[in-house]
């Protein structure tokens, strides 16, 4: 039995919404109604609708969702996140398709959509990896999410989320329009701003560095650097400011050439020691070290 159906029941019943409302040309009212006791699940398009319809946040579901959600769904999703983590870190497409073929069980068991998506990225980054890190524009799995996030009117936590997992794979025909859609259908949005768990405006610039970087693209470097300085932050989100400051210093050295430039680079590492972020810090270090290796060239 899906749980997904009587998840949707219940808000539509607790906001006092007409089934008509939610199921007129998604499927029919027989199906609606099975769907509603658990009978039979729906493609994630027609949830998204659905959820759009009741005016229900991706996040207000999923917190529903997880709610009956069994110790042994919480155990395997953490296994999938282990796994695409230990991928990530180890470059092991492997890593990657095991947690694709959980991610796709885990869906065919629940109807859940969201392990249905996890499956779709962890299939791309294998294919990515498996290929020594080369970007297939025409790669499958990416296509179909790239698709959704294309024509999906209504952005939530769920589509900026999907978007900031994919961004390390796009090339430049698909990484600026996407970004570009973001900010005009996500970004103003105090929601996506606030979320712990939702990456903020300035999370999502900065991952979308890390293609241009690896491509050593510099038109779009300066571009993406224009559409970052052109975005106020928040305060209270201090790496993407940090990050900022890094790619400007660049920038100013690429156009300079003087040595001088990049004094401020260690301050922002030895600031990131202090305050005890390994995380951030060896993300910091490795892209610092990439664009030296790109922009800063060789004294003999």
């Amino acid at each position: 039995m899906s749980v997904i159906g009587p998840i949707i029941k219940q808000f539509r019943t607790s906001k006092s919404i007409a089934a008509k409302t939610v199921y007129q040309g998604i499927m029919s009212r027989a199906n609606y109604f099975r769907f509603e006791n658990g009978e039979i699940d729906t493609s994630a398009t027609n949830l998204m609708e659905m959820l759009r319809r009741l005016n229900i946040m991706i996040t207000e579901f999923a917190n529903a969702y997880s709610s009956t959600d069994s110790a042994a769904a919480t155990r395997t999703a953490q296994q999938i996140g282990q796994l695409m983590a230990a991928g990530a870190v180890t470059e092991d497409p492997a890593k990657f398709s095991a947690a694709a073929v959980l991610a796709e069980k885990s869906f065919a068991q629940t109807g859940y959509f969201g392990d249905r998506t996890t499956s779709l990225i962890a299939s791309a980054f294998a294919d990515y990896y498996h290929h020594g890190g080369q970007i297939a524009p025409r790669q499958p799995d990416l296509t179909i999410i790239r698709d959704f996030l294309y024509t999906t009117k209504t952005w939530y936590g769920y589509e900026v989320t999907l978007l900031f997992n994919i961004l390390p794979l796009l090339d430049m025909d698909n990484l600026f329009p996407l970004l570009k859609r973001y900010l005009h259908r996500a970004a103003p949005l105090v929601q996506i701003e606030a979320g712990s768990t939702v990456p903020t405006t300035g999370d999502m610039l900065q991952q979308a560095f890390d293609p241009i970087i690896r491509q050593q693209d510099w038109p779009a470097y300066q571009e993406l650097l224009r559409m970052f300085n052109a975005v106020p932050l928040q305060e209270r989100f201090m790496y993407p400011r940090l990050m900022r400051q890094v790619y400007n210093t660049f920038a100013n050295f690429h156009h300079d050439n003087d040595e001088d430039t990049l004094a401020g680079i260690p301050v922002i590492i030895n600031l990131l020691k202090t305050l005890q972020m390994p995380t951030y810090l060896a993300q910091t270090e490795q892209q610092v070290a990439a664009l030296r290796q790109w922009l800063v060239p060789v004294r003999q």
